[in-house]
């Protein structure tokens, strides 16, 4: 089962268009004072860059979310929730966690991989339509399978091939390709070790 991972960029947050922000809450049914609201706490700032030796002008800003609010990440999860949408037939499946997306699909054949390429084509589309580019640098593939035979193929992103990995890190969790886990729980015997050895030069230190 290919697992392609694809992830937005650390800026995605001050990525966020606010006519299209606005735009799609309306389309979630938004209305009246709730819309004009939230009109408000997006749009109408300004900021500038302040240096030791002096300061920029004061710009608009057009995009992103006011830095620690409450309300930034749940428009930002807004924002970006229609993406479930592209694979509304169920064929892949599809997760989102915060700037990460991830999706998956069973392979059986070489129409499968076809369409799981057809989805990260889609997820490519959606990005540009919407502004919010990809982090190539974090985008992979991991393919999990028991099978020494399995389809093997190649994917891209814009043309740009995405990497294979053996292990791929998912929310603290390293993900081998055949599930076994070992290298997640010899990285967690590997941290305790290191704690452990701190612990007792510490305990040693005080006596």
């Amino acid at each position: 089962m290919p697992n392609v991972m694809v992830a937005l960029p650390n800026t995605a947050f001050d990525s966020v268009s606010h006519p299209k922000l606005l735009h799609k809450l309306q389309a979630y049914g938004f209305s009246g004072e709730l819309l004009h609201i939230l009109s408000d706490f997006l749009c109408d700032r300004l900021q500038r860059v302040v240096l030791p030796n002096g300061f920029s002008t004061f710009r608009p800003v057009i995009s992103g979310f006011p830095q620690g609010s409450v309300l930034g990440p749940v428009l930002f999860l807004i924002y970006i929730n229609d993406i479930v949408d592209l694979f509304d037939n169920g064929a892949v499946c599809t997760k989102l966690y915060a700037d990460d997306v991830k999706i998956y699909l069973e392979i059986t054949n070489d129409s499968d991989c076809v369409t799981l390429q057809n989805g990260i084509n889609k997820i490519y589309a959606w990005s540009n339509e919407w502004q919010l580019g990809f982090a190539n640098d974090k985008c992979q593939h991991n393919h999990i399978t028991l099978s020494t035979v399995a389809h093997l193929v190649d994917y891209s992103v814009s043309g740009m091939d995405l990497p294979t990995e053996a292990n791929i890190r998912d929310l603290g969790l390293l993900v081998d390709s055949r599930l076994s886990f070992r290298d997640h729980i010899n990285s967690i015997v590997s941290r305790g070790n290191v704690r452990a050895a701190q612990i007792w030069r510490c305990w040693f230190t005080a006596k």
